[in-house]
């Protein structure tokens, strides 16, 4: 099966390695290899050796922050920053897809809401 692109807020992520069932895709609009952003991608399982089975994704952005011209701590190209976002999801194996579909969108749906992008966006706390 092919490994499609990934499109994420307007930036298409193209596969740039398959190995050892870990998926990458980079986004290099930036220009320079230091500002790509990378999204990687893996599922394992089920896995023996955690408490009960259980099926693992986990999966990571990196969204760098590149210096356009010359500063005080960093050349042009350098990386000034990056973000990280890191997801990781247990199921049990003999979870149903039902089971999992909702859970699957529940968590959508979590990482839509102004709550939590609130969070992030703004470095404000929930309450």
């Amino acid at each position: 099966m092919a490994i499609p692109n990934v499109t994420l807020n307007t930036k298409t992520y193209t596969l740039s390695a398959d190995q050892n069932g870990i998926i990458r895709w980079a986004e290099t609009s930036g220009g320079v290899p230091s500002g790509f952003s990378e999204l990687t991608d893996s599922l394992r399982g089920p896995l023996a050796n955690v408490k009960s089975p259980a099926f693992r994704v986990d999966s990571q952005l990196i969204v760098p922050v590149v210096a356009v011209a010359d500063t005080a701590c960093v050349c042009a190209g350098g990386i000034l920053r990056d973000m990280r976002f890191n997801v990781q999801v247990l199921w049990n194996p003999q979870s149903t897809v039902a089971e999992r579909t909702d859970g699957a969108l529940r968590f959508k749906d979590w990482v839509a809401t102004t709550v939590f992008q609130n969070q992030i966006i703004n470095s404000a706390r929930p309450y």
